[in-house]
């Protein structure tokens, strides 16, 4: 029974994730970006976790003020702990400017 209930949940988080108004590419770019994020691996990231992460990696920032307006964003958009579908869902209204940055990132 434990087996079906993990199933279950698995199958959950493909709707919630399938219900995300992204293309598959940009889907799996967030849900590589979650997980580089989360250095703590608590399955979680915060606005915080994601700002530090892209500013450690520098891609796609053209200037300190493009690295502000971002971590800005994330602290803003991502104040508590999300996990990836919920980090997916939040990231697909991402401004264009923070989009930008993500796909540079996920170029790597």
């Amino acid at each position: 029974q434990d087996h079906d209930d993990d199933n279950n949940d698995n199958d959950n988080d493909i709707v919630v994730l399938s219900d995300t108004p992204l293309d598959p590419d940009r889907l799996k770019c967030l849900l590589s970006l979650h997980a580089a994020a989360d250095r703590d691996a608590s399955g979680t990231v915060t606005g915080t976790e994601l700002a530090s992460s892209l500013r450690s990696s520098w891609c796609g920032i053209k200037d300190d003020d493009t690295a502000d307006r971002l971590e800005d964003w994330a602290r803003g958009a991502l104040p508590e702990p999300a996990d990836p579908a919920r980090f997916c869902k939040i990231c697909a209204g991402a401004p264009g400017f923070v989009w930008e940055v993500l796909e540079d990132v996920c170029l790597l």
